[in-house]
């Protein structure tokens, strides 16, 4: 059985997630404000590829104690 406040808290969480989806579908970005007035991007300069490598590793190694941190608590 549901009391009423539990009801009604399930009730008002589905319209904020509905809300949430309807701005999502909704909300011009302006990145696409700035494609529809003809304007381009500023370009960035490419990242060397070793320290693109190194900041993959960097965060994979991050991610995997994040894990195992996780999984001590269990």
């Amino acid at each position: 059985m549901r009391t009423e406040t539990k009801h009604s808290w399930w009730r008002e969480l589905g319209a904020v997630s509905q809300g949430m989806l309807f701005l999502d579908g909704h909300i011009a970005s302006t990145e696409a404000a700035r494609s529809a007035a003809g304007e381009e991007r500023p370009r960035r300069r490419p990242v060397p590829v070793e320290r693109h490598q190194r900041a993959l590793r960097v965060l994979h190694a991050r991610r995997l104690r994040e894990m195992t941190a996780l999984s001590l608590f269990r």
